[in-house]
C-alpha cells in the first residue's frame, strides 16, 4: 500500500548519454553517495533511494515493503515511468544488526533474498 511510502525515488531523470546507477539504502548509504557520485561522474549517473528522510530504507524487512509497493525504482520528478536501472546496488540491513536470534537472522537472510 503505497500510502505506507514516505519516500520518494531518485531526484535526477535518468541520464541518456551514460549508465544508470540507482544505490538504495538507509542513512549509511546516504552518507557515500555524493562522494561516489563524484568519483564515477564521468562513468555514470548515481543517485539514491529513498531520496528523502535521512535514507529510510531502514532494515531489510521494510526495505523489501518499499521496493515492492514505492517508487524508489522510479525517479521522483516521474513516478509513472519505470527507469530501466543500469545497476541497483542494496545498502541497508544496518539496524538488523539488533536482531541476535537465530529465527531473527534467518528471517533476515530470507528477506535479503527476496530483495535480490
Amino acid at each position: 500500500d503505497t500510502d505506507f511510502c514516505c519516500s520518494p525515488g531518485p531526484p535526477l531523470e535518468p541520464s541518456t548519454t551514460l549508465p544508470n546507477c540507482l544505490i538504495i539504502g538507509d542513512s549509511v548509504s546516504v552518507q557515500y553517495t555524493p562522494s561516489v557520485t563524484e568519483l564515477l561522474k564521468d562513468v555514470c549517473q548515481v543517485q539514491h533511494a529513498p531520496w528523502v528522510g535521512g535514507g529510510s530504507a531502514n532494515d531489510a524487512a521494510t526495505g523489501l515493503f518499499h521496493l515492492q509497493n514505492c517508487h524508489w525504482l522510479r525517479t521522483a520528478t516521474r513516478p509513472d515511468v519505470t527507469v530501466d536501472w543500469d545497476i541497483v546496488q542494496f545498502n541497508f540491513g544496518l539496524h538488523d544488526l539488533m536482531k541476535t536470534t537465530p529465527e531473527l537472522l534467518d528471517f533476515y537472510e530470507a528477506e535479503i533474498e527476496n530483495i535480490t
